[in-house]
């Protein structure tokens, strides 16, 4: 999740791996060195996966676009708060405003084709609130926010239909 989070558009390049070195032994001191550069090696492969290069590219489109990473957020929605940090949202914008967004959650489940449809069950009230969250952050509507679950290791992207 946290190398993730260093790419801003993949097309400009990947995270240095001593940078992304230096995040893992701050952030996990005791991880053995063996086992983070095993877990690099599979790191790399992930960003092979076309599916996981078009999510992380910049979209080509004539619209500005604004990208948010790691962005924390509280929301009144009528009687609850939703809270949370989205982990990347692309926002295109017109004249200043948002037109329509994409929603980009990184999961890092290992999924298979027998699971999938159970794990993307589990996570879709959490996609479903961020979406609520970040329609009232942008005034848009939920057709104009597209969800998407990045499965890392599978390189799958699931979409989540709005509600």
């Amino acid at each position: 999740h946290a190398w993730f989070e260093q790419i801003e558009w993949l097309d400009d390049g990947v995270p240095d791996e001593s940078v992304l070195q230096r995040i893992t032994t701050t952030k996990f001191p005791l991880l053995d060195r063996a086992f983070v550069d095993e877990q690099l090696q599979q790191f790399q492969r992930m960003l092979t996966y076309d599916s996981i290069r078009n999510a992380l590219t910049k979209p080509a489109t004539k619209a500005d676009v604004t990208l948010w990473r790691e962005h924390p957020f509280v929301v009144r929605d009528d009687d609850r708060l939703i809270t949370g940090t989205f982990d990347r949202v692309v926002i295109h914008m017109h004249h200043g405003k948002p037109t329509q967004a994409t929603l980009i959650d990184f999961k890092t489940d290992a999924v298979t084709e027998m699971n999938l449809s159970d794990v993307v069950e589990r996570y879709r009230p959490q996609v479903q609130a961020y979406r609520v969250a970040l329609g009232w952050m942008l005034g848009l509507t939920q057709p104009q926010i597209h969800a998407l679950l990045l499965f890392a290791a599978a390189g799958r992207i699931v979409h989540i239909a709005a509600e």
